[in-house]
């Protein structure tokens, strides 16, 4: 998996050797179906488990967790308190 962050943008690539498996970009400034003037992705911190990865992404205004599993699907995840 390769991740790159530019200016609150990230865009995340799913690889299986030289084939992009998925690629999907996510905008930090769109938190609840709507964009904020400022803001953007602060920081991403993965987890690797063993069939994929958890990401979380914090945010100016939230935080998001992605599951990635071993063929490069990606998914949002809602997680409970």
């Amino acid at each position: 998996m390769v991740g790159e962050l530019s200016e609150g943008v990230l865009v995340l690539r799913v690889l299986k050797g030289d084939k992009v498996l998925s690629e999907t970009v996510y905008d930090g400034r769109v938190v609840g179906g709507k964009v904020a003037a400022e803001g953007g992705i602060l920081d991403l911190h993965p987890v690797a488990t063993r069939n994929g990865a958890v990401l979380a992404i914090n945010t100016s205004g939230a935080t998001s967790f992605l599951g990635v599993n071993a063929s490069g699907q990606i998914t949002r995840l809602a997680i409970e308190p």
